[in-house]
């Protein structure tokens, strides 16, 4: 990696309600209270009062580094009779920084040359996710919610239209999206949890010169607690770009990505404060703009 762009950046502070709307209860009442916390990973089962704080660094095929530190904010709402809270809120402001060859990026015509390296606030996303329906013996239950991106990233992020392509990466896409969800949390047993979730990102306002968005995103983790409290919770990520881009940003990626990011970490208190990493690799040959390799660190604590 090389040195740091951070030369300023702060965070607004974000408090927002909201409601989610269950569409089923249980199928029954007895089930006991289970304390929601300390399950360790960062997988979405766990509907809890979180502010997480990471760091992700990607090298793209092509030579460019980009690097997001990420601050998310967490809520759970309606709690049912069994304790459970039923839905989430959640906030995410990410700060991005991208550096070396981005003259390798088509840029739009009469645009002076490519900057040396760009850094700034990345589009924040809310999400809402709701807990449907939930079996007896809480070992599986569904997952609904949406996404939603502001289009808050400004100025020289925006240098190239390829950064709309960019499936996981984005530094700025300049359009509001919207991203609905579903998926499942499987539970066989009390130290193995598998989830599997997709969701369909797309655009519907915003700068009309920026390209749409049109991204289907399908996360599957796979979580094993050891007694020690170190967990191993390897995650597969599928990435398929749908949008029609220009023959010069299209020719730079892969339509589908596949990226293998198999973390470790270690809860270390009951109440789940967990700290882990998370390298990354591409399984597929990646295009020119697709990661080629990357490596996460981070923190979630509960308040």
């Amino acid at each position: 990696m090389t040195g740091s762009l951070w030369t300023r950046g702060a965070v607004a502070a974000f408090v927002c309600l909201a409601s989610v709307a269950i569409a089923q209860k249980p199928d029954s009442t007895r089930a006991a209270p289970r304390k929601e916390g300390g399950a360790g990973g960062t997988t979405p089962q766990v509907f809890g009062r979180n502010l997480a704080v990471y760091n992700d660094f990607n090298r793209l095929d092509i030579g460019i580094d980009i690097n997001q530190t990420y601050l998310d904010i967490m809520f759970p709402v309606i709690e049912d009779e069994n304790h459970v809270h039923r839905g989430l809120f959640w906030i995410e402001v990410p700060f991005v920084e991208a550096q070396r060859n981005l003259d390798r990026l088509p840029l739009p015509p009469g645009s002076p040359t490519a900057p040396s390296a760009v850094a700034g606030l990345g589009d924040i996303f809310y999400r809402v996710f709701a807990i449907p329906w939930y079996n007896e013996k809480r070992t599986f239950q569904t997952l609904a919610g949406v996404d939603f991106y502001i289009p808050s990233a400004q100025g020289e992020l925006f240098f190239s239209q390829a950064t709309n392509a960019f499936a996981e990466l984005s530094l700025g896409s300049g359009k509001y999206q919207i991203a609905p969800a579903v998926g499942f949390v499987w539970a066989p047993r009390p130290n193995v949890v598998i989830v599997p979730l997709y969701w369909y990102e797309a655009s519907f306002a915003g700068d009309p010169e920026r390209h749409n968005v049109r991204l289907g995103k399908l996360r599957m983790w796979g979580r094993y607690a050891f007694p020690s409290r170190f967990y191993v919770l390897p995650q597969l990520q599928v990435y398929t770009n749908y949008a029609n881009f220009p023959a010069e940003v299209d020719s730079l990626f892969n339509n589908t990505e596949v990226f293998f990011r198999p973390e470790v970490g270690l809860v270390l208190s009951k109440d789940g404060t967990t700290i882990h990493v998370k390298p990354g690799f591409a399984l597929k040959d990646p295009g020119l703009i697709n990661r080629k390799w990357g490596l996460e660190g981070g923190i979630l604590l509960k308040f």
